[in-house]
């Protein structure tokens, strides 16, 4: 299923929101995600934060691909900033492009 322009920015506008439920700011900015399936329907979502009693970040494109579980295969991720690419030196995740590949997303869409 291919989504429409509405749908399109229906979901960006929901990440935005989703963004402004993290806790951060300046140096660490704001970031909402959500994952649409093959048929159109959100999967999952998330917003960039902490991980439980830790100072390590949990990003939020992550979180959501954790929530949609298989539902992702064949979807979309939308994210308010492009999914990362390297490890970062704080980070025991790894990153979360390969974690859309493997999760098998088909499209992704950003807004910066």
């Amino acid at each position: 299923m291919v989504l429409s322009d509405d749908d399109l920015r229906y979901y960006m506008a929901r990440a935005i929101r989703l963004a402004k439920q993290s806790p951060f700011g300046i140096r660490r900015p704001f970031v909402g995600a959500l994952v649409v399936s093959e048929s159109g329907i959100l999967v999952g979502e998330g917003w960039k934060t902490l991980l439980d009693g830790t100072n390590l970040t949990v990003h939020a494109e992550r979180v959501a691909l954790n929530n949609a579980e298989e539902s992702a295969n064949r979807g979309y991720l939308f994210s308010t900033l492009e999914p990362c690419v390297k490890t970062h030196d704080d980070s025991i995740f790894r990153p979360c492009a390969e974690l859309a590949v493997e999760r098998g997303i088909h499209t992704v869409v950003i807004g910066l």
